[in-house]
């Protein structure tokens, strides 16, 4: 999963969130560096978790591109705004994940995408961590190499 959020708190719950879910994912901090990510190989990618409000390249501009270079992509908008631009990209096959949410919310938003859940099979535990934030302070830490 290409999970692109300008926030680090965001990307880490997220990807901590798609590891327990048995989803490997690959970061990306702003639409630029997801589109770098994900031109060279578009079909290595089951889906696409997208922030809508980025510097650099917006979400919307983001979704397009890799609608363009790979055109049936499964993308879920994660926002904390609902507004008409979620409404257009929703219109163009996106689906929605309003921030803050839980990892059982994404689970059930990933598995209605794309059709399955990697660790289905596996007894169900629940979820007691922390929601993913709407909008977090700004923390710089140093990311792991992925």
């Amino acid at each position: 999963v290409l999970l692109v959020d300008d926030e680090a708190i965001v990307r880490k719950v997220a990807a901590g969130y798609l590891k327990r879910l048995g989803f490997d994912s690959v970061a990306a901090a702003n639409g630029r560096e997801a589109v770098e990510l994900f031109g060279p190989d578009p079909g290595r990618f089951a889906a696409v978790l997208l922030d809508l409000t980025m510097p650099e390249m917006s979400g919307q501009a983001t979704f397009a591109e890799l609608r363009r270079l790979r055109p049936a992509v499964p993308v879920l908008i994660c926002s904390g705004f609902s507004d008409g631009e979620v409404e257009d990209l929703v219109a163009a096959g996106a689906h929605f994940l309003a921030k803050p949410y839980t990892m059982a919310q994404l689970k059930e938003h990933l598995v209605n995408l794309i059709g399955y859940s990697p660790v289905s099979r596996r007894p169900h535990h629940r979820d007691h961590r922390p929601t993913v934030p709407h909008a977090a302070a700004s923390v710089d830490q140093p990311q792991s190499p992925q």
